[in-house]
């Protein structure tokens, strides 16, 4: 189990370096110029090779929050996205950027990413939350109600549409089933979930994998879960999953973390290639760092099956 927390943490991490590298390139365009994106690559933009961005810098300050607290406390976290958000971080969505700016000004967690999706609607519907929420199944796998309830508070801190906090609580579910058991009884046990709690995301599904993978890989959430439930169905290794997810193209650097985070949480921290796990040590918070976040949050977890709110 601990392999799997440290797989979890560490697979939301090598997804969004991976993909970072090629972030907003189509498919076509990423065949042509390197065939496959299997490597961390220098982006662009002049990132490093391991360079994570959003993706992962947001899931820190979730699995920190909670590592800290001992608590699942959305105005803690709030708190550490603020003091991240100061930082001048890279790579924001739009969404996330306007529910900061009034979370900066003093709206409430519970307030910010409501007003925005008010005010733009459909629009808001994008996978900023659905990106970071995996140590909220991590710290809450034993207890199916506060997994729900905690996965729909923290996507509301900055996405409030409905469709992104029942993506996040779907995600969660995946997530905690893939740590105790075989991925086809997890994906059975999402099918049924989704079917009587969650019907669009249920539609969205339900078929998925009879398709041949060739997914629109936008930053649209259900678009980014389909991607990513996907890429761990219908791949051999965690290694391939990610690798699809990123020369899908599109928003890569986010379908291929939400994808790492089911694909670590399946196979372990030592599916995860060595070249991959040495490149992230150009971060702020590199391999060790969130070894031993996820080894706390694995504590936690332990304790009583269960944290308070």
């Amino acid at each position: 189990m601990r392999s799997r927390y440290r797989g979890c943490m560490l697979g939301v991490a090598v997804g969004d370096a991976l993909g970072a590298s090629v972030e907003g390139w189509t498919g076509e365009r990423i065949g042509e110029r390197f065939g496959r994106v299997t490597e961390m690559r220098r982006t662009e933009r002049g990132l490093p090779a391991g360079r994570y961005t959003d993706d992962f810098e947001m899931t820190w300050e979730v699995a920190d929050s909670i590592a800290r607290t001992e608590i699942i406390v959305p105005e803690d976290i709030a708190r550490g996205f603020l003091e991240w958000y100061s930082s001048d971080p890279i790579s924001l969505g739009r969404t996330t950027i306007a529910s900061m700016e009034l979370l900066k000004q003093g709206a409430h967690w519970n307030e910010a990413g409501q007003r925005v999706h008010e005010e733009v609607g459909k629009m808001s519907a994008g996978n900023g939350s659905l990106m970071r929420t995996a140590p909220v199944a991590l710290a809450a796998r034993s207890d199916p109600d506060q997994l729900r309830d905690a996965s729909m508070d923290v996507s509301r801190i900055t996405h409030a549409h409905p469709l992104c906090i029942d993506a996040c609580v779907v995600y969660d579910s995946f997530l905690a089933d893939l740590l105790i058991m075989d991925r086809k009884a997890a994906w059975a046990r999402l099918l049924e979930l989704t079917e009587w709690a969650y019907p669009a995301i249920n539609e969205a599904l339900k078929d998925l994998l009879d398709s041949d993978g060739a997914l629109d890989s936008s930053g649209y959430v259900i678009s980014t879960l389909k991607v990513a439930c996907w890429s761990l169905m219908r791949t051999d290794g965690l290694r391939s999953a990610i690798e699809h997810a990123v020369n899908l193209g599109g928003d890569t650097d986010t379908a291929a973390a939400v994808t790492g985070g089911l694909a670590g949480a399946y196979y372990g921290e030592e599916a995860i290639p060595d070249t991959w796990l040495q490149a992230l040590d150009v971060n702020v918070h590199g391999v060790d760092d969130i070894r031993a976040l996820a080894d706390r949050l694995h504590e936690l977890s332990e304790k009583d099956g269960s944290l308070p709110q």
